[in-house]
């Protein structure tokens, strides 16, 4: 929302020269947030924190970026396997940002994070908020908590329905069996003629579909502008890669568009 993305110092100078509003109708009296491009993958981290005490810390990979929504097929993530040792460095860089700064006893909290090339960890971004698209249900498949709900039951005081916030996150995370996942699947430009109502493939324990028959498309929304979503598991990452790359085919071969006159 409100982003773009400059490639060249000539595409700068046209996007300055414009006062911005003739491109993008964007109000130049409003402040303005401008970022480098960092080269490497990016890792969004999740998790809560209850009386004071993280309880909730773990890190996911993205599959595709938000921004690429125009020229992608899909968007992305799936959780890190405990052994793999950016697990413990990412959750040690999230926690190091929330002390610094600091927040209420109870909040959830969303983090984006890059893993360079050189082996740097580069912050890109926090908030005080559960991750988008079907972040949070990931999080409640592995970890039965509901961020949300947690986060409303502390503000009204009302009893938490959580019992394992009880649990220190350190001690009994790394015990996850399984990994999880979720896939946003983007519309092509046309008419949709057919779409699956469900997914049955074994690897998928969540499926939903927002596309209707006849729905027309001439272009994308957003990056959370999606026809047909799933969640999705597997024992190893590299799993759930091919898992991810298992669903997408399944759904091209049962998804029909007719091309826009």
């Amino acid at each position: 929302v409100n982003t773009w993305i400059i490639k060249n110092e000539n595409q700068l100078h046209v996007f300055l020269d414009s006062g911005f509003n003739t491109i993008s109708g964007f109000d130049s009296a409003l402040d303005l947030d401008v970022e480098t491009f960092i080269t490497g993958s990016m890792y969004h981290i999740d998790g809560l924190v209850y009386d004071g005490k993280i309880k909730l810390c773990w890190p996911s990979k993205y599959i595709n970026t938000c921004s690429d929504f125009q020229k992608s097929t899909h968007l992305g993530s799936y959780t890190l396997h405990p052994k793999n040792e950016l697990t413990k460095r990412l959750q040690k860089f999230t926690v190091d940002v929330i002390e610094a700064l600091g927040g209420p006893s109870c909040f959830p909290f969303h983090a984006e994070v890059w893993h360079t090339p050189d082996d740097q960890l580069v912050f890109c971004e926090i908030a005080s908020r559960t991750g988008g698209a079907w972040v949070r249900n990931v999080i409640f498949h592995l970890f039965n908590i509901l961020q949300d709900k947690t986060f409303a039951q502390w503000q009204i005081q009302q009893e938490i329905s959580n019992p394992e916030l009880g649990d220190d996150w350190d001690i009994r995370m790394p015990s996850l069996g399984i990994l999880a996942g979720w896939l946003f699947i983007y519309p092509q430009i046309g008419i949709l003629k057919q779409i699956p109502d469900t997914c049955s493939l074994p690897c998928v324990v969540l499926s939903q579909k927002f596309g209707q028959v006849g729905d027309v498309f001439k272009s994308r929304e957003n990056c959370v502008d999606a026809v047909f979503a799933v969640v999705f598991t597997g024992k190893t990452e590299q799993i759930m890669v091919q898992n991810a790359d298992t669903i997408l085919q399944w759904f091209n071969q049962n998804t029909v568009y007719q091309p826009l006159q």
